[in-house]
């Protein structure tokens, strides 16, 4: 993509902030493939060939919206050129007149996913087939825990808190890295560590590191994802790491441990301000920080969506504007204690399922 983009420098350089392409091999969504620009997902074509079905028009912020799949197939020395012709047809029939939605997911909204295929078809030199058998599940992966690869080796995906890490503990990380496996660190989607090529498992879940960065955290360390956040981000409006650490706390503290396995799968994503860097209509309980006003001053509030699920094609939707901190705590509190009790599934964490259920107790889900 590197050779690429030099080659491209005529279509590249008009392109907005941000253009998002994912290529992915693996059969479960740990790269939120509906969330980008253009996907790539595994499949296999009605010859057998192995290659990647593709979806476009992801994106979040302003006009949020899931990649719509289209009908074509392309085989892995073919990606480059598919990726061409979708900067070929967003340069031609983008909107440089408004920069706001200058964006691709506002074209393919415009213009529809068969229109969108029609175009990339006229624009390559070669016949493209339909989509292929796919071979992606759109399941949730984050790829926490110990996984045998296809090499006899394991890999130990480590769960990092709210995504932080010291100077010094990325050099212990270096060190697990070199002196239990082949000194390979990838870092996953949801800011965990994944130390590939692990020989001897049992001696590197003896270290110490990995008492406080776990292979099996619990699942409120699991599932809370947070932007970068104040102070780092001249955009938020409070920091969305320290909030998490102390939501962590929080729900370890007042929801039981009875029926926590109820939760596997949960996701709680936290944003900073309205970008959505955090993706958190991604989650089937997002919150996002904002600003509210009592009768003294403003004090630091937050935004609640609900019902986030890439894997179903849905955005959460926004429930509760400019809650209290404390309000919000105890609001999430609730709901996952009835997950817990199996009152609600995570399934029903939507803003019918979650409103119902408040609305039974004589509450109102909107506040």
């Amino acid at each position: 993509f590197r050779t690429f983009a030099l080659e491209e420098e005529r279509l590249t350089s008009f392109l907005p902030r941000k253009w998002k392409v994912v290529v992915t091999g693996c059969p479960t969504d740990c790269a939120a493939v509906k969330l980008h620009c253009l996907a790539f997902t595994p499949a296999r074509g009605a010859d057998g060939t192995l290659g990647y079905n593709v979806h476009a028009g992801g994106g979040l912020s302003d006009s949020p919206r899931v990649a719509d799949a289209l009908d074509l197939f392309v085989t892995p020395d073919r990606v480059t050129d598919m990726v061409r012709a979708t900067l070929q047809t967003y340069c031609d029939l983008g909107d440089f007149e408004h920069k706001a939605v200058n964006r691709f997911r506002v074209l393919v909204h415009q213009l529809g996913p068969e229109r969108i295929t029609e175009e990339l078809r006229r624009r390559l030199p070669y016949e493209v087939p339909g989509a292929g058998e796919s071979l992606w599940t759109g399941e949730f992966e984050d790829h926490l825990g110990v996984h045998e690869d296809r090499h006899g080796s394991h890999v130990v995906g480590l769960c990092i808190p709210m995504g932080r890490l010291t100077d010094e503990e990325w050099f212990e990380v270096a060190r697990l890295a070199r002196t239990h496996g082949d000194g390979g660190v990838r870092m996953s989607q949801r800011q965990n560590l994944l130390l590939t090529g692990i020989g001897d498992v049992d001696a590197l879940l003896r270290e110490p590191f990995l008492d406080t960065y776990r292979p099996e955290p619990d699942q409120f360390e699991r599932a809370i994802v947070a932007c970068t956040s104040a102070p780092f981000c001249k955009f938020a409006i409070d920091d969305m790491k320290t909030n998490g650490r102390k939501l962590i706390a929080h729900l370890r503290e007042h929801v039981p441990d009875e029926g926590r396995e109820r939760l596997e799968g949960l996701r709680i994503h936290m944003s900073g301000c309205k970008a959505s860097c955090a993706q958190v209509q991604a989650a089937q309980i997002g919150l996002r920080a904002t600003m509210t006003k009592d009768e003294e001053a403003y004090q630091q509030a937050l935004d609640v969506s609900l019902g986030g699920d890439l894997g179903a094609g849905r955005l959460g939707q926004w429930v509760r504007l400019e809650d209290t901190i404390e309000d919000t705590w105890d609001s999430v509190t609730e709901i996952l204690r009835a997950v817990c009790a199996g009152e609600l599934t995570l399934d029903d964490v939507t803003p019918a399922g979650v409103g119902a259920y408040f609305s039974e107790r004589g509450s109102d889900l909107d506040g």
